[in-house]
Formats: C-alpha cells, structure tokens, sequence
C-alpha cells in the first residue's frame, strides 16, 4: 500500500512528464485513485461497458468461473466446518467438549491443524466443483440458444 501511496503522488507531482494519459483523468488524492473529470454522452457509453465485452468467449467463462468460485467458498466453508463440527461430536460420543459452534462452551477443544487443512481442502474442492457444474450448465445453455437462434 505505502508503495502504490508513493507512486500515484509521484505521478500526481510529474504529471507532465506522463503525456500519454488521457487528459480526462485527474489524481484524487482523498481516494488514491483516478477519477474521471467530466463525461460526454460518448465517454458514458464507454464507461458502462465491461472490460470484457471485446474479450473470447473462453475468457469470459474463466472470469465466470472465478466469480463463481469466490463467490461459493465462504458457503462451503461455513457448511463443510459445521458439517465437521458435528462429525466430530458424534464421534466423541456426544460429549460436550466437542459441541458444534454454536454451543460450544468456553473449554471446548478446537480442531486439529490436519482438521482445518482438511476442512479447507474439502470447501476448495466443493467451490472448484460448483465452478465447473455452473461452467457446463452455461455451456449448455448458451449453445441451446444459439441452436435455436439458427433455426
């Protein structure tokens, strides 16, 4: 962070020696970033398209994908722990000390680095899993569609 600060002040100081940006950028320096000065109906256009709109169909999916994974992982890691919680105190014979989250009293055992890199390992796979069923299911629709387009 403290790099990325020390770069966009330097460029904020020799703007001038920056002639290939566009005029229409200005440094913020309350946000760090570059912000547009003003905008003409032509620039809007621009502004609301995706950076992915000129891009194959196989980056896209890769993008698609990514979104998905990231998006799936905080729910399968929450299911995966609760799921382990419970198989761990059904293991434990019930006992209290290996109650799930929710009940868990103050001298509760916590999992093992080996459970915790194994709970990990599991939501990882379940999120890579949903990447890719969502993957082919839109591969399939996109091309269902285009089979009806065609005729």
């Amino acid at each position: 962070m403290l790099l990325f600060t020390a770069g966009t002040v330097c460029f904020a100081q020799h703007e001038a020696e920056f002639s290939g940006f566009p005029e229409t950028l200005a440094f913020s320096p309350a946000f760090e970033t570059f912000r547009p000065l003003s905008t003409t109906a032509e620039q809007e256009g621009k502004q609301n398209q995706s950076i992915f709109a000129n891009a194959s169909q196989g980056v896209k999916d890769l993008r698609r994908g990514e979104i998905v994974f990231f998006g799936s992982f905080p729910f399968t890691v929450f299911f995966t722990r609760t799921i382990m919680d419970l198989s761990r105190f059904a293991a434990h014979n019930w006992d209290q000390r290996y109650a799930p989250w929710p009940f868990k009293s103050p001298g509760a055992v916590s999992m093992t680095n080996n459970e915790l890199g194994l709970m990990f390992t599991i939501a990882v796979s379940a999120s890579l899993v949903i990447s890719v069923v969502d993957y082919f299911l839109a591969r399939n629709k996109r091309k269902a569609a285009l089979s009806e387009y065609n005729y």
